[in-house]
C-alpha cells in the first residue's frame, strides 16, 4: 500500500489511494475541501494540491506500478490549479526596508504572503542563522552607539537572549552541527579572532589567538570537528584556513593572490569537506562564489557573474545555495541549484538592501505550480498550462516526480475515460511490467509533460492523426512518459467512449510487452513518431522503451 504510506507523509489527506503492484485501478474517495465545504473543488493527494471545477464527476484512478513511483490519473472535472508541495527550507535574511536592518523570514520562493518580520526595534539586526533543528535563530545585534553582540531568539522572533557583552564587537554567529555551541568572530586587543562558546554563552574560547590579526567568518564542518575561517595569517590578502573545533594549529586551504573569504560548509556528511566561499579569482576579479572540496586543488565557479555575489549559504539538503547579489541592480537574496543546470531565482525583490541570507527550518511549502496562471510557478516561471481536463501524476517517497497533461477540448470532456492497463481488462492477458494507461475521448490532440522547472513543456502532437484512444507507458522509476501509441480511429468507436471489438491486445514479450492492433503511430519519449505509416505490432522493453515496430 505504497501510496497510502506516501499520503501520510503530507500532513492533510483528502484523497486516499490504494496502490502498489497488482492493485486494480480503484477510484479514490474524495473528501471535503480544506475550507470545510463539500465537493471536489479543493483537493490534496499525496504531494499534490489542486482546485477543480465543482462537480461530482471528478475521479482519481490509481495506475498500478511494479516498483518505484506511484501513479494516479485525475480527470472528470476541469483542473484549474495543481501544485506539488514539499518540505522546503525557509529563507531568513536582514533588510533595511524599515529604515534600519531587521530580520525577516519567507518561503523559499519568496512569495509575499509568506514574508514575516521577526525583529522590530531601533537596533541593527544582521547575520541571522538557523539552528540545526530550526527552533532558534542566532544573529548579530548592534544598538546605537554600542558594539555588536551575539543574540539568539526563537524561530518566531520571541525570547531574545543576548549572549555576549557590548564592550567589544562580536559578529557573524554560526551554530555547531548539533546546536550546542556557537562560533563567531570577536574584536579584542586590536585584532579579530574566532571564538566558540556554548549556546548559553558559557565557556567562551579563543581559537585563533596564535594566528593572524584578522580571523573571521567561522564555518563548522558537518561532523563538528573542524572550523574553516578567513585569515590574513599568510599575507596581506585573505585566505581560508582550518582549525580544530577546540583549537590547535591552523592549516592553510587557499594559497593564491586572490581574496578568499566567507566560507560555508555543505551540511551533508556525504560532502563533509565541500565548501562554498567568496573569492576574487573569477574572470572579472569581483566577488564571486566558488565551490571546492578541501584537499582538492580544483575550485569550481558557482556564480561567474559581473555582479557582486557574496554570503553563500547551503540548504539543509545540500542541493541549493542562497546568496546576496546586486545583479538585479539592487542587493537582493537569490537561490541557485548546486548541480546542473544550476537553475536560479530571485527570492527578494525590494528597493531596500536585503542581505546575509540563510536557509533552514524546513516547512511544507509549494514546490512547483504545474497547472495554473502564467507566471505562477517558482520565480515567475510559467506552469505547464493554465488549466487541464486530465493529468497523470507520478510521485514517490521523496515527493513529486512528473506530470503529464492530457489535451482534450472542453466540449469533449464528458467523453474522456482513463483506464489502467492492468489484469482483468479484455485486451490484456498478463499484468504489465510497467505502468500503462488507456486514454480515450472523442479526440485527443496532444499531451504535455513537465520538462522541469523553468523549461517549456515537452509536447506530443497527435493533431494530424486525430486519435480517439492513446496507450501510454511510463518509466516506473522516473515517472516519465516513455511511449505513446495512438490507436487508429477506424478501429475505435470514439463516439461510444469505449472499444467496440478490442482494438488492441497486450501480451508478454520477454521482460516487456507486445501490443498488437491497428495503430496510427508510435511515439517515443521525445515525442518523435517512429511509425509514420502506422503499425500493427509494437514491442516494448521492461521500462517501456520501443524495441520493435512492425
Amino acid at each position: 500500500m505504497r501510496v497510502s504510506k506516501l499520503i501520510c507523509m503530507f500532513v492533510v489527506v483528502l484523497i486516499v489511494l490504494v496502490a502498489g503492484c497488482g492493485s486494480g485501478g480503484q477510484e479514490a474517495v474524495v473528501g471535503p475541501s480544506p475550507d470545510g465545504s463539500s465537493g471536489a473543488d479543493n483537493l490534496e493527494i499525496g504531494p499534490l494540491v489542486m482546485q477543480t471545477a465543482k462537480t461530482g464527476n471528478f475521479k482519481a484512478v490509481d495506475i498500478p506500478s511494479p516498483y518505484g513511483c506511484s501513479f494516479v490519473a485525475l480527470y472528470g472535472a476541469q483542473i484549474n490549479y495543481l501544485a506539488s508541495t514539499a518540505m522546503l527550507d525557509r529563507v531568513i535574511f536582514a533588510s533595511n526596508r524599515s529604515g534600519n536592518f531587521q530580520i525577516y523570514v519567507c518561503n523559499l520562493d519568496g512569495s509575499g504572503s509568506s514574508l514575516v518580520r521577526l525583529t522590530n526595534n531601533n537596533a541593527k539586526d544582521e547575520y541571522p542563522r538557523w539552528s540545526p533543528d530550526g527552533s532558534k535563530i542566532a544573529f548579530q545585534r548592534t544598538w546605537p552607539k554600542k558594539e555588536s553582540v551575539i543574540c539568539t531568539m526563537n524561530a518566531d522572533g520571541s525570547g531574545v537572549t543576548t549572549l555576549t557583552t557590548d564592550i567589544s564587537s562580536s559578529q557573524a554567529p554560526e551554530w555547531s552541527p548539533e546546536g550546542g555551541r556557537i562560533a563567531f568572530h570577536h574584536f579584542i586587543n586590536q585584532r579579530w579572532d574566532v571564538y566558540t562558546m556554548n549556546a548559553d554563552s558559557s565557556n567562551a574560547t579563543n581559537l585563533t589567538i596564535a594566528q593572524g590579526t584578522i580571523n573571521s567568518s567561522p564555518a563548522w564542518s558537518p561532523d563538528g570537528r573542524t572550523i574553516v575561517f578567513a585569515t590574513n595569517k599568510y599575507g596581506d590578502v585573505s585566505d581560508l584556513a582550518s582549525i580544530g573545533a577546540y583549537g590547535g594549529a591552523a592549516t592553510r586551504i587557499t594559497n593564491d593572490s586572490f581574496r578568499n573569504r566567507l566560507p560555508a560548509f555543505c551540511p551533508q556528511l556525504d560532502y563533509g569537506s565541500r565548501i562554498a566561499y567568496v573569492s576574487t579569482r573569477g574572470w572579472a576579479h569581483n566577488d564571486d562564489i566558488f565551490i571546492m572540496t578541501i584537499g582538492d586543488t580544483v575550485e569550481s565557479s558557482f556564480t561567474a557573474h559581473a555582479a557582486e555575489d557574496t554570503m553563500p549559504r547551503w540548504s539543509s539538503d545540500g542541493r541549493l545555495i542562497a546568496f546576496q547579489s546586486d545583479r538585479s541592480g539592487n542587493k537582493d537574496v537569490w537561490v541557485q541549484e548546486v548541480d546542473a543546470p544550476h537553475a536560479m531565482w530571485q527570492v527578494t525583490k525590494h528597493s531596500a538592501y536585503d542581505a546575509t541570507p540563510d536557509l533552514g527550518s524546513p516547512t511544507m511549502q509549494t514546490e512547483r505550480v504545474l497547472i495554473g496562471p502564467d507566471g505562477s510557478d517558482r520565480g515567475g516561471k510559467n506552469p505547464l498550462y493554465p488549466s487541464a481536463p486530465a493529468v497523470i501524476a507520478a510521485f514517490n517517497t521523496e515527493g513529486y516526480r512528473n506530470l503529464v497533461r492530457i489535451g482534450v477540448a472542453a466540449a469533449d470532456l464528458a467523453s474522456l475515460r482513463v483506464r489502467p492497463l492492468s489484469v482483468g481488462t479484455a485486451q490484456i492477458t498478463v499484468s504489465p511490467s510497467m505502468p500503462g494507461v488507456e486514454v480515450s475521448a472523442r479526440k485527443i490532440p496532444n499531451l504535455r509533460e513537465d520538462a522541469g522547472w523553468g523549461k517549456p513543456a515537452k509536447v506530443w502532437d497527435f493533431t494530424a492523426l486525430n486519435p480517439g484512444m492513446v496507450l501510454l507507458y511510463f518509466n516506473p522509476e522516473t515517472g516519465k512518459l516513455v511511449t505513446a501509441v495512438p490507436v487508429k480511429d477506424s478501429a475505435y468507436s470514439s463516439a461510444v467512449g469505449r472499444a467496440s471489438d478490442a482494438p488492441y491486445r497486450v501480451s508478454p514479450a520477454g521482460d516487456g510487452v507486445q501490443l498488437t492492433g491497428s495503430f496510427s503511430g508510435v511515439f517515443d519519449a521525445e515525442g518523435r513518431n517512429l511509425a509514420e505509416s502506422g503499425a500493427s505490432s509494437v514491442t516494448l522493453s521492461a521500462d517501456g522503451q520501443v524495441l520493435q515496430v512492425r
